[in-house]
């Protein structure tokens, strides 16, 4: 691709390779296959016992994963709402507010497993961001800073949240 284009090239159009990477993955996870004859009564119980740990830390680690993942979504959504109402010269488009609204939406489907600090987040935006009308932020700049504000300090606690779920 590059080399076709010449001079016109410009390297920081294409991620790097590590980033592309990133993006790929793969694991294998065994499970047991039902059976009428069951092969794990026929395994000593130290090979069962590691096959059972094996299986539980699969699912704990992409349990987390995806709760990562979600915290990760919400903080995206966050930080694009306070970078573009901070600046007051900054343009937004309605679908600024529109994606929060979205999110907000998402989140309530998406807590699987009820998680208090998740469903405040969620209240939160939808009490501080979602409710927002984009031309009431456009014509109100007090409001614009206000919203900035608030999102500046949802992002904060989600900081916290999301370093107390590394640790």
């Amino acid at each position: 691709g590059m080399r076709l284009l010449g001079k016109l090239a410009n390297p920081g159009d294409y991620p790097s390779e590590d980033k592309i990477a990133q993006c790929f993955g793969i694991e294998v996870v065994v499970l047991p296959l039902p059976s009428t004859a069951d092969w794990r009564l026929k395994m000593d119980k130290d090979a069962l016992a590691k096959i059972a740990a094996e299986a539980e830390q699969s699912i704990t680690s992409a349990l987390q994963e995806a709760s990562t993942a979600l915290y990760q979504r919400v903080a995206e959504v966050v930080e694009h709402v306070q970078a573009r109402l901070s600046d007051d010269k900054a343009v937004f488009r309605n679908s600024l507010f529109a994606k929060v609204r979205e999110l907000v939406g998402a989140l309530d489907e998406l807590n699987l497993f009820d998680d208090p600090k998740l469903a405040e987040l969620r209240s939160e935006i939808a009490s501080k961001l979602a409710q927002h009308k984009p031309d009431d932020v456009r014509d109100d700049p007090a409001l614009r800073q206000r919203v900035a504000k608030d999102a500046r300090e949802i992002m904060k606690k989600m900081s916290t949240y999301m370093k107390d779920a590394r640790t």
